[in-house]
């Protein structure tokens, strides 16, 4: 049984900064976990560092605050791609289904559906 998610190519920056944006907002239907695993030559994945994503629009990884949806998303990217510099992978999770939605360089965004959060709205 491997746990492998369908990978897209990787894509620029500026294509990325636009699917943060439809990424975010389907975020916005509930509570979204950022997952930055780090692998460096290991078999599996390690994570390194939660964050999470609520309704205020903030993204905590590594305990540092971060905002992907206000001002320019390039700032904030920015900072993501020094954590991927070293292969990382950044998996965004949501109620345990994940889905990947782009794959940047060196690293893999994964989203999650609401499964078992679409009772009642």
């Amino acid at each position: 049984m491997d746990m492998e998610s369908p990978v897209v190519e990787s894509t620029t920056w500026q294509t990325l900064r636009s699917r943060w944006s439809e990424v975010i907002n389907r975020a916005a239907l509930g509570n979204v976990q950022f997952e930055l695993t780090f692998r460096g030559g290991a078999p599996t994945a390690v994570l390194m560092s939660v964050a999470r994503w609520e309704a205020g629009q903030k993204l905590v990884p590594t305990g540092e605050p971060l905002d992907l949806t206000a001002g320019p998303a390039k700032t904030d990217l920015r900072r993501i791609r020094e954590w991927t510099q070293a292969d990382a992978h950044v998996v965004l999770t949501r109620y345990g289904k994940p889905e990947v939605v782009f794959a940047p360089v060196g690293w893999v965004i994964a989203v999650e559906r609401a499964s078992q959060g679409l009772a009642g709205g």
